[in-house]
């Protein structure tokens, strides 16, 4: 499950059509509640639009995402 803002929302839409099923609106943007069939592309994308994302669930992506982040060593 993630939080979208409007904008990611749209990017989503935009880039994976099928993801549209998964979407629905709440109060304070939108929650995709779909299937991953690995974390390294959804990553991606969340990366992309890491103020515009919050990962809900599983943990195990929030995990994933912290060491990708952590695995960049940035100086």
């Amino acid at each position: 499950t993630l939080h979208l803002s409007l904008r990611a929302y749209l990017l989503m839409r935009e880039e994976h059509p099928l993801c549209i099923a998964y979407i629905e609106k709440n109060n304070d943007g939108y929650l995709f509640h779909g299937p991953f069939s690995n974390f390294e592309g959804i990553t991606r994308f969340i990366l992309g639009l890491i103020d515009e994302i919050r990962i809900v669930q599983p943990s195990s992506l929030k995990e994933f995402v912290r060491r990708k982040i952590e695995s960049q060593k940035l100086t």
